[in-house]
């Protein structure tokens, strides 16, 4: 049986980061504080940054699930 893990993204993976959300963008728009249109206006600087944020912050997390 598989498992599920929960972890932050580390910080050289903003560019999955990046793709996952703006596809979550797309299928659930309502479920996120941003739209997807401002999203993919993002330059990968921003990505890069806010996933970097999340590695260090005790409150900003960009989590991702594994299955294992």
């Amino acid at each position: 049986m598989n498992s599920l893990l929960i972890r932050p993204f580390l910080q050289d993976q903003w560019q999955v980061y990046r793709v996952l959300r703006l596809r979550a963008l797309a299928n659930a728009p309502d479920a996120f504080g941003s739209m997807l249109a401002t999203e993919q206006t993002l330059v990968s600087e921003q990505d890069e940054a806010r996933v970097a944020r999340s590695a260090t912050s005790g409150t900003d997390h960009a989590p991702v699930g594994e299955l294992s």
